[in-house]
């Protein structure tokens, strides 16, 4: 028959994924700390301080502004809240006067094609990697 059986994972299975589990989210936040200077004492303090910067910057639409958003760029600059604060709104500024490229976006949109073969203003470049085909 093509019936196949229903295997259940055992109480001590269980128990070791929870622990590997526990051991794995505990070495992160090690990591967080030692690599990126993330301090989960005062994350929330970190965040709040990148976003009252916001008002500096009237000229700029800040689309987003939540916790998890603005902890992306933190991160990406080791929880300095004024290079974050700077990442945040070039982000936002160069969205804003790109409108055309962001409205639908589109992996073969000719301004996208343009963004990857040229790079973004600053001498950024693009890479994209299929990581399916590693």
């Amino acid at each position: 028959s093509n019936i196949k059986p229903i295997h259940f994972m055992n109480i001590s299975s269980l128990d070791s994924l929870s622990e590997n589990l526990s051991v794995y989210i505990l070495d992160t936040i090690e990591k967080a700390r030692l690599e990126l200077n993330e301090n989960p004492d005062i994350l929330h303090q970190d965040i709040q301080q990148v976003r009252d910067m916001i008002i500096t910057r009237p000229d700029i639409g800040f689309l987003r502004t939540d916790d998890a958003f603005i902890l992306r760029f933190l991160r990406a600059r080791k929880f300095h809240q004024t290079e974050a604060f700077r990442l945040l709104a070039q982000y936002f500024q160069y969205r804003q006067l790109n409108l055309d490229m962001f409205k639908n976006f589109k992996a073969d949109d000719p301004g996208i094609k343009r963004a990857l073969t040229d790079g973004f203003p600053g001498d950024c470049h693009v890479f994209c990697f299929q990581h399916h085909k590693f």
